[in-house]
């Protein structure tokens, strides 16, 4: 999660929350797996923690658009995690502690050199400890527990289990009342790989089942407000990895999968005007994906998928094209596709402090078009993006490499909060269609014991909603306005050197000011059917705004460091590790509370003191 965030591509809302916002795009627009398992809601209520920690990782492989036709069911971004197998030959193990979470991890062997296993759970401390140590409270909790069994079935096949499961818990205050809110996530696979005798050809067949779900007490009353999504999923994917085609060497990858899936949410649910609900999303698809390697460099990797949702039998068609080049150090990409999703996971975004997700899905379609409208939600109309990339990269003398992509993305049939005259949380949904455009900078620096990273993304977001509540608001047929988590600028620097035995870290990043709704007047309203007594009548408080996110919030900077030393012997290591969160103490803005005019700021100054235990 925390080099994720370091991507001039990648935007979080804040410390809180676990919302990773990629190039325009919703956190409910971003698919991620891990051992084949589709994880709903990936990071911890903190959200510099993933939902699986790092040293149980292999490979991770991040796109944030362009991506291959392997995948599909998201808009905006996909990250694909291997776990990494158990050690089969010697038990290992591992225990930290600190401030902030303690951890432990055990690895070995079952049977020595064919079965292992990896085990890892972490608990976070802060809500005890925030008082004690930082004299504040910080109400927030979580824990999070992975295995994995892995099995040499000869030696041309393999076969792994994986499980997780993950609990977070936050306080977040409105005003004088509290909100607290849970989630939980629950995911298993089932993979087997085996490699042809005969052919050059692999194949992987995966089942998984994933569990998601998310309460939220309302403030001030006990009505809890609830929304799931579970799914499984069976996939069957093969590569053949020697073959030609249009004169250069081939790679062909293709495959199938099936989906079952079902939201629910329960009573009085944001975003649906029913105590309880649920919605079923299946869908099938099939993929082919050859990539032709040629002489002088170049690559090309088209791709096309075909996907049948549950909104309509016709097929859904979704081409992809990437290439590149590569020749004296120097590399040209290209990418280019079409994407659909069918599963939506609403949140209100002119509430910043939301986290609540309602998730549901698009109805399907059906010939009586009084009916084609349910819960807001227009049956067959799924969401589709469509995306432009051209990147160009350098690898320069003494260890530098620099890079620099452009994108464009546009987006169809999303939803979005109805703009109402008053802030309460709204039922209704409105259309609206989205498009971003920017530029990413990388820079990246690497000699001896000294490495060092620059990032820079430039973007800019814009959302067009329509509908009767724009005319009768703004006396206009359609809204333009930036969503509130388009952030202009987005600045990342990262230095570590390693020297002496000691591993020194900095973390810098700036980002520019979020858009948000701001109030100009505070007044009441009181609804006059009959000859009463002023005191007598009943009234309510309204907020009068300005135009809808037409102001920017300041600006965010933090400077995070830290420092391990680690001694070694022949039974393990041990490591100790001293680290600061926004080392200058800088008043960051989380949100600003329209009813009170409160302000809520990110964490401040925290410094930790943790040890680490590895024996082997």
């Amino acid at each position: 999660a925390a080099y994720l965030t370091t991507l001039p591509s990648v935007v979080a809302s804040g410390d809180r929350g676990g919302q990773l916002f990629i190039r325009g795009g919703e956190p409910q627009q971003n698919l991620t797996m891990l051992d084949g398992m589709v994880l709903y809601q990936p990071f911890h209520v903190l959200g510099f923690y993933s939902a699986f920690p790092a040293d149980v990782l292999d490979r991770v492989d991040f796109s944030a658009g362009g991506w291959g036709a392997k995948y599909s069911g998201r808009l905006s971004s996909v990250l694909d995690a291997r776990s990494r197998i158990g050690n089969n030959r010697r038990f290992e193990g591992m225990a930290s502690a600190s401030p902030f979470s303690n951890a432990a991890r055990l690895e070995g062997p079952i049977v020595p050199g064919r079965v292992s296993f990896l085990v890892t759970g972490r608990t976070s401390l802060i809500d005890q400890a925030g008082e004690a140590i930082y004299d504040q409270d910080l109400p927030f909790r979580f824990n999070d527990v992975f295995g994995k069994l892995h099995a040499a079935v000869g030696p041309r096949h393999r076969f792994s289990a994986t499980g997780m499961q993950t609990y977070d818990r936050g306080g977040l205050s409105v005003g004088t009342e509290p909100r607290d809110i849970r989630w939980i996530n629950e995911a298993m696979s089932i993979r087997w790989q085996a490699i042809s005798k005969n052919l050059p050809l692999a194949t992987e067949l995966t089942y998984s089942r994933s569990a998601h779900r998310m309460e939220q007490d309302l403030p001030g009353d006990s009505t809890r407000l609830s929304s799931s999504v579970s799914s499984s999923r069976l996939s069957l994917h093969g590569v053949f990895s020697e073959g030609s085609m249009l004169g250069g060497r081939s790679v062909v990858e293709a495959g199938w999968d099936i989906e079952f899936g079902r939201t629910r949410n329960g009573q009085q649910a944001l975003f649906l005007n029913q105590t309880s609900s649920g919605a079923p999303f299946p869908g099938f698809g099939f993929f082919v994906e050859p990539e032709m390697a040629y002489r002088n460099g170049l690559r090309v990797t088209p791709g096309l998928r075909m996907h049948i949702y549950n909104v309509r039998l016709v097929p859904y068609l979704e081409p992809r094209l990437r290439a590149s080049w590569e020749g004296g150090g120097h590399t040209i990409s290209a990418a280019a596709g079409i994407y659909y999703q069918q599963l939506l996971g609403l949140t209100d975004r002119r509430d910043p402090a939301s986290v609540f997700t309602a998730w549901t899905a698009i109805p399907r379609a059906q010939s009586d078009v009084r009916s084609r409208v349910r819960d807001g939600l227009l049956r067959g109309r799924i969401g589709k993006s469509t995306h432009f990339i051209l990147g160009y990269q350098r690898a320069l003398m003494g260890g530098l490499d620099v890079s620099i992509e452009g994108f464009y993305k546009r987006c169809g049939n999303l939803f979005v909060a109805r703009w109402e005259a008053f802030p309460v949380a709204t039922t209704a949904l409105q259309q609206a269609t989205g498009q971003s455009v920017g530029l990413d900078l990388r820079g990246e620096f690497q000699r001896g014991p000294l490495y060092g990273s620059v990032s820079y993304g430039l973007s800019s977001t814009r959302y067009v909603a329509d509908g009767p509540a724009i005319a009768f608001l703004f006396d206009q047929d359609r809204l333009h306005y930036r969503p509130p988590h388009d952030r202009r600028h987005n600045l990342n620097a990262v230095v570590s050197l390693d020297v002496w035995g000691f591993v020194a870290g900095l973390r810098w990043q700036f980002g520019s000011g979020f858009p948000y709704t701001k109030p100009l007047a505070f007044d009441g309203f009181a609804l006059v059917n009959d000859v009463l007594p002023a005191f007598e009548l009943f009234n309510a408080n309204r907020v009068v705004y300005e135009r809808p996110l037409g102001s920017i919030l300041p600006t965010y900077h933090r400077l995070d460091l830290s420092l391990e030393r680690e001694w070694t012997g022949s039974w393990g290591a041990v490591a100790l590790q001293v680290s600061a969160i926004n080392v200058y103490d800088r008043r960051n803005i989380f949100y600003l509370d329209v009813f009170t005019l409160e302000r809520k700021d990110q964490l401040p100054f925290l410094p930790s003191l943790g040890l680490q235990v590895t024996f082997e």
